[in-house]
């Protein structure tokens, strides 16, 4: 007999993926849904062989249903979370909810001797607002015009968009140039080398000196030149000097 699988919140993009996966593997899955006219939803969504899915009716913000809905599973996903609608500036809001919803889960989980729960949260809950100038890895594109680079980038190695988009005052047209020259020329070995490469000048390359990566090639080091030549080079006596 399969084991059951109960899964919050079916009408949820996150849910959805987990009933079909649970299925794929030959759980049997249990779900649920605030109102029951939404399991036809669920089941379109699901799409394939729904017969070892069920559709029970529980609101994570009232008791009733909980204790039913968690009866005879063997692990329960919990993946639904209240979020309100519009913009909420109270965050009790959202969090009080959320977490006696948790709860009445938990207290069902724990009534039914269930043999595991698994949580999920959403980044929201550690992101930084919206209008924040603080960067999260669910902003991509907030980098770029905030003025924060994802860098060092490769400049063996990236594309004209990418360089001219991770490196200060570069522009798309230089960025080209740069791919052009290292398709030509073979890759750089040291940062400097971009110098050679025409509209790249000293500035541009101390600006960005932090945000650059040499990809592929060993970076060469240029040796400090002292009097008597480099320093650690041997030393070189003119023909028919003494040695004293």
């Amino acid at each position: 007999m399969a084991q059951t699988v109960l899964v919050t919140g079916g009408t949820g993009f996150i849910a959805g993926w987990c009933i079909v996966q649970l299925l794929e593997r030959g759980y049997a899955v249990r779900t649920t849904v605030r109102d029951a006219a939404k399991e036809q939803r669920v089941r379109a969504a699901v799409r394939g062989n729904t017969d070892r899915l069920s559709v029970v009716v529980a609101d994570l913000n009232h008791d009733r249903g909980w204790d039913a809905a968690v009866a005879g599973c063997d692990y329960v996903l919990h993946v639904a979370s209240p979020l309100g609608g519009g913009a909420v500036k109270d965050r009790h809001a959202l969090v009080a909810p959320a977490r006696d919803g948790t709860l009445r889960v938990l207290r069902a989980a724990a009534k039914a001797g269930v043999k595991r729960v698994v949580m999920t949260s959403a980044a929201a809950t550690a992101r930084p607002p919206l209008t924040s100038d603080r960067v999260s890895d669910d902003q991509p594109n907030r980098a770029s015009t905030a003025g924060v680079h994802a860098g060092p980038v490769s400049i063996n190695t990236a594309d004209a968009a990418t360089l001219a988009r991770e490196l200060k005052g570069i522009g798309l047209k230089r960025a080209q140039s740069i791919v052009d020259y290292r398709v030509k020329n073979g890759p750089f070995k040291s940062a400097d080398e971009l110098a050679l490469v025409k509209g790249i000048g000293k500035a541009a390359i101390d600006r960005n000196r932090t945000d650059i990566r040499i990809d592929g090639v060993k970076a060469v080091t240029k040796p400090a030149v002292g009097a008597a030549g480099p320093v650690g080079a041997p030393s070189v006596r003119k023909a028919g000097a003494s040695v004293h």
